[in-house]
């Protein structure tokens, strides 16, 4: 041992040189992969570049808030960034050689793609310091701190894991798809909860007769005579939770008037107009720029806007298209029918 220090020790300046020169190769090469395109350069990766390149993590205006492959796949710090590029790295590497002798080619593509495919909760923490509680989308509340889901390493990927990627082509973002994430949580993990209304919150403001802006409702009959959700989506023991309308039928002695026909009639006026409120809000939007360019002042049809969206959203979201609550839907259609038309007046 001392002999082969002692030589070391005379080429000491030798050894300096290489060392570092491959501490500036390490940190070249480490630097180099660091680019999101070095990520998309491999075939594999294609389609998960492209959708990343038109998110907003990779055009958002605000140059800090955007973020790259590594932002989002290594937790924080110099460890978590070692990991990814080294661990991942490494396996990426093993399976790309396997690939080009392994039969079945889909199989090993598909490890390809999963090595890098963990996004920790951690690192999307890093950006996203700022959250409600409960958030609430599509009229359906979201817990993001519960006992199903705190400490869960997948606290943010397991249900916006098509934020970024899309699994459709052509299309950069996707919300959380409620039959993937939603009910398989619910049914394979058995997760239980107390009333379907306190994730589908604006479902049960609906059959309430409430939830709308400036409109006051009353409580839906069906509601009224304590008939729950479970009474007419009778398919909640699967995963797809659709209504079945013979329940109606059967919980009115068999009478037939009360099946599909009836249910068609009192959608057919909110299914015929809303995708029409839906263009004239775009209209709407167009207009009052419009009239910002004129010289106008918009600041009170702004205001009338935001309520108009939020009504109409509201109805919309509810999905039942009047089922829950008829009487209040009817309320809101015209409402929104009426401000619709004094915004027009007020910017002409």
């Amino acid at each position: 041992m001392g002999k082969l220090l002692s030589f070391l020790w005379r080429f000491k300046f030798i050894i300096y040189i290489i060392a570092l020169i491959g501490i500036g190769f390490s940190i070249g090469a480490l630097e180099a992969t660091m680019d999101s395109k070095f990520c998309g350069a491999c075939h594999e990766m294609d389609h998960v570049y492209n959708a990343w390149s038109h998110s907003s993590h990779a055009n958002s205006d605000d140059e800090h808030m955007r973020a790259g492959c590594m932002d989002c796949h290594a937790k924080p710090g110099l460890k978590g960034l070692l990991a990814a590029k080294f661990g991942n790295g490494s396996k990426s590497a093993y399976y790309h050689v396997v690939y080009m002798f392994h039969t079945d080619k889909e199989k090993i593509y598909q490890k390809i793609i999963t090595e890098h495919a963990h996004a920790p909760h951690e690192a999307c923490l890093k950006c996203h310091t700022k959250f409600q509680e409960t958030d609430r989308a599509k009229s359906i509340s979201f817990p993001h701190h519960s006992k199903d889901t705190e400490f869960r390493d997948e606290m943010c990927s397991k249900c916006h894991q098509y934020v970024v990627h899309s699994h459709k082509k052509d299309v950069s973002y996707e919300p959380p798809r409620k039959n993937e994430i939603c009910l398989n949580c619910h049914k394979k993990e058995g997760v239980e909860i107390d009333s379907c209304e306190s994730c589908h919150a604006g479902q049960g403001e609906m059959a309430e007769g409430k939830g709308a802006k400036d409109i006051k409702g009353s409580q839906d009959s069906m509601k009224a005579a304590d008939v729950g959700c479970k009474e007419c989506h009778t398919n909640y023991k699967t995963n797809d939770y659709k209504v079945v309308v013979q329940s109606c039928v059967d919980c009115h002695d068999g009478d037939e008037s009360y099946g599909k026909p009836a249910i068609e009639e009192m959608q057919s006026e909110l299914k015929a107009k809303l995708p029409l409120l839906s263009k004239e809000l775009i209209e709407l939007a167009e207009e009052i720029k419009l009239a910002r360019r004129n010289g106008k002042n918009i600041d009170q049809a702004l205001k009338l806007y935001d309520k108009i969206k939020f009504n109409y959203n509201f109805l919309y979201d509810d999905k039942s298209f009047g089922v829950h609550n008829h009487e209040y839907s009817m309320s809101i259609l015209g409402a929104i029918e009426k401000d619709i038309t004094s915004l027009r007046s007020s910017i002409k």
